[in-house]
């Protein structure tokens, strides 16, 4: 079994590492590293200072302190964790975790140790510190490391789809070009080959006394041993199609459109959300001193998973069909009302007492709408993500086809030129040597004579190719069964509107005929078989579907070879499969097919 494969996608593949996605490559950037802090420093009130006016400016600077060695901690830690074990796998995860972890404990502690030192009063609350600082940490680096990983492959993805469809717009633009260019290269080619091998016995025939026995000679020679293998080679070797190697370069991605691409696929995650918080709210229980802390703590989560699921039921299509701007409004509203349950009922049981009420609902109501922006983007950037990645294969697709209809197209041209060499340029040789032989034999070598042979031989360096194709499949068929004499018989069937637009596309019908005739020779000569049957089907709109199949002999693995036929059909088919089936063998041969209506 042999088949011509597609051209290679050439994007960078996302590994598969599944929920260790916080472990990717970018886990250890600034991206991830410095939002994070620099957000978690926003309030000291978690930390356990005090709020009072007049040592505000001294907090300010314990927080920036405590900010730049934590974060000069992740920026080293990070490097190290980057040497040591740079591919995902169970170590980087394991150190990555640690990273998350120990940064926000570090934090955390460094504020404590600052305000002590600062002569401030800070309560130690260790068990409270390093427990909610590593899950804090795990929690809010993991999922933005997670969406800068996804964002590294949504902007290869985009950048990717972007060059292609550029590549694609330029070969519709320039495949006719291509096609004469690479035509008239041929043809010229020959030409010149034709005009080495002939210009020697030209200038003979115009000398005073010409040698004509010897211009015979030559020009027998040039028509068997130039023109013959010429037309042979045509026949044997498919020239290739080059197309010019488009340099293009892709803009950056924009912010707006990840954001629009990416809170379409899930706006709302009520179960991760409801997870993650439970996650972060179970250190605060060190704090409740009460029956109602319990109560509250169980209502606000039980109420933001309600909130957050009913959205998710009854808002996502409305989200998916607003505009953009009213879809932020309308998330965040939604992610608000749990926000505000939160931050009415625990965080005055765990805040200091003299912590402004408005700064720490401002600051839960931000944690809230982060993680849920942070969830949305996850989701919906992987999910754009493969929708840009099946563009990019579409587009390939399409590159494809328009290369191998274009090779289709040549291969028509050479052989209609490997034909017009057999049959015109190597006849007219012929016909120049032998009426000079014979003028020679009988005396008579004229100038009207010589005049004659340096027409033929100005023709034979001039010639124009004329059109070979059958003008129907029918027609084709009939040829074909006319010129094995009963040795071997083809059957053929196919619809209507199949014969129609094979009828227009002569391009196809040209392959096709030879891919039959190629069949039918290898059914006889290795396969003994004395039927065929050829049944064209069109399983897309521009595609040619030829199922061939016989009843001879069936093969194996050592009678398949790269012959002419493999080569050929690598050349100007989509994709090839020749197989044993039932009876014998089946060849199927998917073909560019294009109505002329909508030939790029």
């Amino acid at each position: 079994m042999t088949s011509s494969q597609l051209v290679d996608i050439g994007f960078e593949q996302e590994p598969n590492l599944g929920w260790r996605r916080f472990a990717g490559p970018k886990a250890t950037a600034q991206t991830v590293g410095l939002p994070i802090l620099l957000f978690l420093s926003l309030n000291a009130a978690p930390a356990g200072l005090t709020q009072s006016p007049e040592v505000r400016l001294i907090q300010l600077r314990i927080l920036f302190f405590a900010l730049f060695s934590s974060w000069a901690y992740f920026t080293a830690l990070g490097l190290i964790i980057n040497k040591i074990a740079s591919r995902v796998g169970g170590l980087r995860t394991v150190l990555i975790l640690f990273l998350f972890a120990s940064t926000e404990v570090l934090r955390t502690v460094l504020v404590h140790e600052f305000a002590l030192l600062s002569g401030l009063k800070s309560e130690a609350l260790w068990l409270f510190r390093i427990s909610a600082g590593a899950m804090t940490g795990i929690i809010f680096f993991s999922i933005l490391s997670v969406v800068v990983n996804d964002s590294q492959y949504y902007r290869s993805a985009y950048r990717r789809l972007f060059e292609q469809r550029l590549r694609l717009s330029a070969s519709l633009q320039d495949s006719e070009n291509t096609l004469i260019s690479t035509r008239n290269q041929l043809i010229q080619g020959i030409r010149d080959q034709l005009t080495a091998a002939l210009h020697s016995s030209l200038r003979k025939t115009e000398t005073p006394s010409p040698r004509t026995t010897e211009i015979s000679n030559e020009l027998f020679r040039v028509a068997e041993e130039v023109v013959r293998p010429l037309s042979h080679e045509l026949f044997d070797i498919p020239v290739i199609v080059k197309q010019s190697e488009l340099k293009v370069s892709a803009p950056r991605v924009p912010v707006k459109q990840i954001l629009i691409d990416t809170t379409i696929a899930e706006p709302f995650r009520p179960y991760q959300l409801i997870f993650i918080g439970l996650m972060m709210t179970i250190p605060l229980t060190s704090y409740f001193t009460n029956i109602m802390d319990f109560v509250n703590w169980a209502i606000s989560l039980v109420f933001m998973f309600v909130v957050v699921s009913l959205a998710k039921r009854y808002l996502t299509q409305v989200v998916r069909n607003i505009a953009f701007g009213w879809r932020v409004v309308l998330m965040s509203s939604v992610y608000l009302l749990p926000s505000i349950f939160f931050a009415v009922t625990l965080m005055p049981a765990v805040m200091d007492k003299s912590s402004d009420r408005l700064t720490n609902f401002f600051y839960g109501y931000a944690i809230v709408l982060i993680l849920s922006w942070l969830l949305a983007a996850s989701s919906g950037m992987r999910l754009s993500r493969q929708r840009m990645l099946d563009d990019i294969t579409e587009v390939n697709e399409q590159l494809y086809w328009l290369g191998v209809r274009l090779q289709a197209e040549l291969w028509v041209d050479q052989k209609n030129l490997a034909l017009t060499l057999h049959n015109d340029v190597q006849a007219t040789l012929l016909a120049a040597a032998l009426k000079l032989k014979a003028a020679s034999d009988s005396g008579n070598t004229s100038e009207e004579v010589l005049g004659e042979v340096r027409k033929l031989i100005s023709r034979g360096m001039n010639f124009s190719t004329a059109e070979t194709v059958s003008k129907t499949l029918e027609d084709a068929i009939s040829r074909l069964n006319e010129n094995w004499g009963g040795l071997i018989t083809m059957q053929y069937s196919a619809t209507q509107e199949t014969l129609d637009i094979l009828a227009r596309d002569a391009v196809t019908r040209g392959v096709l005929e030879d891919i039959l005739s190629e069949f039918q020779n290898n059914s006889l000569k290795h396969g003994k078989a004395t039927e065929t049957t050829a049944i064209l089907t069109m399983p897309e709109v521009d595609i040619l579907q030829v199922a061939l199949t016989n009843n001879g002999n069936k093969i194996v693995d050592s009678d398949v070879v790269a012959g002419l036929g493999s080569v050929f059909l690598k050349s100007v088919s989509l994709s090839y499969k020749l197989e044993n089936f039932s009876r014998g063998v089946k060849l199927t041969v998917k073909l560019p097919l294009s109505d002329v209506a909508s030939v790029a």
